[in-house]
């Protein structure tokens, strides 16, 4: 995981952010019968604020400066 100023744990997943990369740690579940699971999205063209998300809505929303 990069080193990032922003971050947010919901339903599982741990997402944190830099000036304009988003990366998202899915984690591993028995319960759900998940493995691990890492992505992550860039070049927003804008610097990242603060962000808040909600995986089971496939929500994203990004606050820019």
């Amino acid at each position: 995981m990069p080193h990032g100023h922003l971050y947010d744990f919901t339903a599982g997943v741990f997402c944190l952010a830099t000036h304009d990369t988003l990366t998202a740690l899915e984690m591993p579940s028995r319960v759900r019968q998940k493995g691990c699971k890492m992505w992550s999205h860039h070049g927003f063209g804008f610097d990242l604020v603060d962000f808040t998300f909600d995986p089971t809505q496939d929500l994203l929303v990004l606050a820019e400066l």
